[in-house]
């Protein structure tokens, strides 16, 4: 018993005509017909009942046909897999997305210094918003991830934690909400404008935006979305309204006439991760990963193992 003949039997069975199995399959219907039997023959069963008018899988054909789609869809798997390890090792390539205010604080370092350490490597890198990401992710059209943890669908990726932060409101340097001492309860922002990123560009920060609202007793009825940070920055600093960021992002734009209130027991979590998914056979994932310990380690950030 071969692969080839497992696959003629399953073209055969999903179509239960040897014409159009040979055709889907770019060989004569003699030479399928001939596959078949020899392994009929091989497993001393009857796998179709044959006639000039149909042909129909007998029982102990059906059972085959479950075991066999299984075999072949692994087969198919494990080929798909080495070859795209085998483009790796010869391409040395690491697909990177990152989101750009959370990595500031070690990506440039890492890259020059990984560039140094394996100049044979290309790395490939596309900063992105939260939700482009995310799909780029899916899509494998990215082997790394620098993103949220919250966002993530966590069962088929590895990921660590590099370190968390926390959000802040933003708002003009001469909004009332600047006069308040400590830190602000969101029930106060109750009647503001926010001012949020498109749903297509962030949805995660979208979505939390509301039930961080809704938490607090309310609802917000007036939002602005945009397109980008820089015009949330724009219109916050000419008191157009405010807005809910991760703090990093307020520090990345420090260079906006904004002000920054930390939020009273801050009920939005933020965790930045580097993940890239369990079956990428990638072998640069494991030295990139190592090279951003390191950094980690002596940058006396919080180490990401």
């Amino acid at each position: 018993m071969n692969i080839q003949q497992l696959r003629y039997f399953v073209t055969v069975a999903n179509h239960l005509n040897f014409t159009t199995a040979s055709k889907e399959l770019y060989v004569s219907q003699a030479s399928v017909s001939k596959q078949i039997s020899i392994f009929e023959e091989y497993l001393g069963v009857k796998l179709f009942h044959r006639t000039k008018r149909s042909v129909e899988l007998t029982e102990s054909g059906g059972v085959l046909l479950k075991e066999a789609l299984e075999i072949i869809n692994k087969i198919d798997e494990a080929i798909d897999k080495t070859r795209k390890a085998h483009e790796c090792f010869e391409n040395k390539t690491l697909r990177i997305g990152f989101l750009g205010p959370p990595e500031k604080r070690f990506l440039p370092q890492l890259l020059n210094e990984f560039r140094n350490h394996y100049p044979e490597i290309l790395l490939e890198t596309k900063q992105y918003y939260l939700s482009p990401l995310l799909n780029a992710f899916e899509k494998d059209e990215i082997d790394i991830a620098f993103s949220s943890l919250q966002s993530l669908k966590t069962n088929s990726i590895t990921y660590h934690r590099l370190y968390g932060d926390s959000y802040v409101v933003i708002c003009s340097k001469d909004h009332p909400l600047t006069k308040k001492d400590g830190p602000l309860h969101l029930s106060e922002l109750r009647d503001s404008r926010f001012i949020v990123l498109n749903k297509e560009i962030d949805f995660p920060a979208y979505e939390n935006t509301l039930l961080t609202c809704k938490s607090a007793g309310f609802t917000p009825i007036n939002i602005n979305e945009v397109a980008n940070f820089e015009h949330i920055m724009t219109l916050v600093e000419a008191n157009h309204g405010i807005s809910i960021i991760p703090k990093l992002v307020y520090l990345y734009y420090d260079n906006f006439g904004v002000e920054f209130l930390p939020i009273m027991n801050d009920p939005i979590q933020y965790d930045l991760v580097v993940a890239w998914k369990k079956e990428n056979n990638n072998p640069v994932i494991p030295k990139f990963h190592l090279e951003l310990s390191s950094i980690f380690e002596r940058m006396n950030l919080k180490n990401p193992h």
